[in-house]
């Protein structure tokens, strides 16, 4: 039926999620590499997602662009750094096996599934992968996202399990059209197709925020540009909290609602 609402729905052989209701969609990607741990198509995108909140498209895959006509494009396009995912010591997830090498990877980030279920309406998903083990010391990156349903709000918590001191970078790739402030100290506002939404990030103060300027591939051979939230900080691990959420529907304590969240995740 045409109007039929998509719904949750987990891939657990190919290792995709989606998260759906209330004019909401989140795909999550918690994959191998692909092509039998060649590649392939694969691109360095695990622990990536895209969401659509209250049917707008807030969080966007950057898509291909191209494949061989132009092989740094090609590269480009399917690094850790062009996915909504962290990425550690500017290191691939999965090591290209060379700037000629167009459709092949290594098999380093193998995807972990820790958790996805729904509680209290809410859609949760906790993955891991191992695509940072091999740095020394190794550690491993773990998300965990969940949909608010009722008030079309996302939260995302990343940690690293490991030691030792790390440059780590958390880009969030916004959907084409964004328009991205920054409100101050921990707080940004975002317009997408006539829409504002509120982007809030904690704790803020061991973390450096940039808005920058990447691309997104709708089609095949074309590219706009459009903005880029990045986290960055160098140092011992440190975890990572984001909120979005439409600027109407965003709690008044956005703190206390992020802890009760997690804990109702994590420990439920």
């Amino acid at each position: 039926a045409p109007n039929m609402e998509i719904q949750s729905f987990k891939f657990f052989d190919s290792g995709y999620f989606v998260m759906a209701g209330g004019g909401n969609k989140g795909f999550i990607d918690c994959a191998s590499v692909g092509f039998g741990g060649r590649g392939g198509h694969g691109h360095n995108d695990c622990l990536s997602f895209d969401a659509n909140l209250a049917n707008v498209s807030v969080i966007s895959d950057s898509g291909t662009f191209v494949y061989s006509e132009n092989f740094k494009a090609r590269n480009e396009f399917r690094s850790t750094s062009y996915h909504s995912t962290p990425q550690i010591d500017g290191e691939e997830m999965n090591r290209f096996l060379g700037p000629e090498e167009l459709f092949s990877l290594s098999n380093d980030a193998v995807p972990e599934l820790r958790a996805w279920k729904t509680m209290n309406g809410d859609e949760i998903f906790s993955g891991s992968h191992s695509g940072y083990e091999r740095l020394s010391p190794g550690l491993r990156p773990v998300r965990t996202i969940i949909l608010d349903k009722s008030i079309s709000t996302l939260l995302v918590h990343d940690v690293f399990e490991g030691e030792g001191e790390h440059a780590v970078s958390i880009p969030y790739h916004l959907g084409a059209g964004a328009v991205i402030n920054w409100l101050g100290r921990d707080t940004w506002q975002l317009n997408i197709e006539g829409s504002e939404f509120l982007i809030y990030a904690s704790p803020i103060v061991d973390w450096t925020a940039q808005i920058e300027s990447g691309w997104i591939s709708e089609r095949y051979g074309n590219r706009i540009e459009r903005p880029i939230l990045s986290f960055k900080r160098i140092g011992a691990l440190k975890g990572l909290r984001l909120v979005i959420g439409p600027a109407t529907n965003v709690p008044d304590d956005l703190e206390g609602w992020v802890a009760q969240k997690l804990k109702s995740a994590l420990n439920g």
